[in-house]
């Protein structure tokens, strides 16, 4: 349901190709860009704000404490 994820810490998961390294970030739900059909994430390490698909997000429970960056050589 695309109302309950805006505004949910997420994590990427099972991106492929050019994107596979963003695997394991998180970020927020920023927005729903409807004729994508992808969410806006803002990625809590840059800041910077993606287009993923639903089946690449997996909400996050925050009560778990805080996390880590990944970073790779890009």
């Amino acid at each position: 349901d695309i109302p309950l994820l805006i505004g949910r810490k997420v994590e990427l998961e099972e991106l492929v190709k050019h994107t596979a390294y963003l695997n394991g970030e998180i970020g927020i739900v920023i927005g729903w860009n409807e004729d994508e059909e992808k969410f806006e994430v803002k990625l809590d390490c840059d800041e910077s704000i993606l287009s993923i698909k639903p089946a690449n997000l997996t909400p996050v429970d925050v009560s778990l404490g805080g996390f880590a960056c990944v970073y790779f050589d890009r």
